[in-house]
């Protein structure tokens, strides 16, 4: 029985109402432009989408799991999606300098 403990994550998609990329080519729908976030608390993303809804209205800010975000990213397979959640990291943001600001 394996006894690792798998870190949880919190997630959130950080984007505009607008699409980018290629259309998916069996459904035929596009991705929304953004990112998807990474965030080791749930209280460090309630933090981060309370300062840049105040910094940025026009953006989308949409706290959620890894499956409710999927919606954002219809442009990717699922399995494009899978491997993209793979490389979406806390340290690959930045995010650690920038939550010194409100920290």
């Amino acid at each position: 029985m394996n006894n690792q403990k798998t870190s949880k994550y919190y997630y959130a998609f950080k984007g505009q109402n607008a699409s980018t990329g290629d259309p998916n080519p069996i459904t035929g729908r596009m991705s929304f432009w953004g990112e998807i976030l990474c965030f080791d608390s749930a209280k460090d993303r309630k933090k981060y989408i309370e300062l840049k809804e105040s910094c940025y209205a026009q953006d989308i800010l949409v706290a959620g799991s890894k499956s409710s975000l999927r919606k954002y990213c219809l442009g990717m397979s699922v399995a494009n999606y899978n491997d993209y959640l793979k490389d979406v990291t806390v340290d690959s943001l930045g995010w650690s300098d920038e939550r010194q600001d409100f920290i």
